[in-house]
């Protein structure tokens, strides 16, 4: 049975009114089929995996971000020689954060009771067949199963995922104003576009929007509008590819004056 999680995940195409989580995982158990005999059909045990989307995905999402959107997940685990030990496409329908799936891998019959190494390759697509995130490949050990014996299934494999969709070839991003000063409470806006190795703007890239010091001020991941706090001082606000390039621009909270005071001449 594997468990593929997507809290607060935001399928934009479809309407769907959550947004992907940074963290989401793959469990696939599998029941064995025949028996453990030589020679007999023998299945996968146990797999796992835990896949990390880009740090900033979460936010970017949960604040309206509808540039990123997956529909479903196409998983496939290719044995030692190459061949394909399985290939399947699991659905992800609007409104679901967790889907329960039951996946069968087949094993040869004389896969050692360590477990086979298969590699394992994710690819997250959209609604129009589009692979936004793409994950592996990476080694993942499939135990054969054998009734009431056997090593315990193994540790989950973390699977670093990687954004592919609109935009992912940009290799910088530029933040815009560089310097902003705001009084204490005021609203404020930042932009930024994505830049190709020419520096031209790569249009429909995501962008998150983050501020070192949240204390100080707040900002939306998806927008870049933001509001001042009450408090005084310097922070940097930054701009994050979700193929990880970086720009940073200084904002300053200050206080206006909230009254005038005489301090001298009043005797002339």
């Amino acid at each position: 049975m594997t468990s593929l999680t997507a809290s607060r995940r935001r399928v934009a195409l479809l309407g769907a009114a959550f947004a992907l989580s940074a963290l989401s995982c793959g469990r696939e158990p599998t029941a064995p089929a025949g028996g453990a005999s030589t020679g007999a059909a023998r299945y996968s045990r146990g797999l796992a995996w835990v896949a990390e989307f880009p740090s900033g995905l979460p936010a970017f999402q949960a604040a309206g971000g509808s540039g990123v959107a997956f529909t479903k997940v196409r998983v496939v685990l290719n044995n030692p020689d190459g061949s394909v030990a399985l290939d399947t496409v699991i659905n992800f329908p609007p409104g679901a954060t967790e889907l329960q799936v039951t996946l069968s891998v087949l094993l040869p019959a004389n896969a050692p009771a360590s477990g086979q190494p298969l590699s394992l390759n994710l690819d997250y697509q959209d609604a129009a067949g589009v692979t936004v995130f793409h994950g592996g490949p990476v080694t993942v050990i499939a135990v054969p199963a054998v009734p009431g014996a056997g090593p315990p299934p193994p540790s989950p494999v973390v699977i670093p995922i990687t954004y592919t969709g609109p935009g992912s070839t940009a290799s910088s991003v530029r933040i815009s104003p560089r310097t902003l000063t705001v009084n204490t409470g005021a609203l404020f806006n930042f932009s930024a576009q994505a830049l190709d190795a020419s520096g031209n703007v790569v249009p429909n890239t995501p962008i998150v929007f983050v501020v070192d010091n949240p204390a100080l001020a707040s900002i939306n991941a998806a927008t870049g509008a933001g509001a001042a706090g009450s408090g005084r001082g310097t922070t940097t606000v930054r701009a994050q590819l979700l193929t990880g390039q970086v720009d940073g621009a200084t904002l300053t909270v200050v206080s206006p004056a909230s009254a005038l005071a005489l301090s001298s001449g009043g005797g002339q």
